[in-house]
């Protein structure tokens, strides 16, 4: 897991914060925040996977609606840790988010948004 603070300089507030993990794609069972997104109506394995995992998102309520949750995103992506490699804005999952978190993640995603659980340890 990996922890992400966006701080205002010269500030002790926080603006936002995201906490990431490497999903263990065995382990985890993805959904689509918005199955209309996909114009073939497929919604198969292939297509519902991620690679990162969001497992929480976090605002200020004071600077929402600044892009603070972007750019968060967004530095998750640039930095996955493959060297040249920027994760695909649809292969961020987010997990079980909030009506807010799944409204966020749809938008930012260009509708492909994922939203993820993780399984027991009999698979379902």
């Amino acid at each position: 897991n990996c922890c992400l603070f966006l701080k205002r300089v010269l500030s002790l507030t926080y603006l936002g914060c995201a906490i990431v993990e490497m999903l263990d794609l065995s382990k985890t069972a993805f959904f689509l925040l918005n199955p209309e997104s996909f114009a073939d109506g497929k919604t198969d394995d292939a297509k519902i996977s991620a690679q990162i995992g969001l497992t929480r998102l976090w605002t200020d309520s004071d600077y929402r609606k600044k892009q603070i949750a972007s750019k968060l995103c967004d530095a998750v992506r640039f930095n996955s840790g493959i060297l040249g490699y920027i994760v695909p804005k649809d292969r961020i999952a987010i997990l079980e988010p909030s009506e807010d978190g799944r409204k966020f993640m749809t938008r930012y995603s260009d509708g492909k948004g994922l939203s993820y659980t993780y399984l027991n340890k009999k698979g379902t």
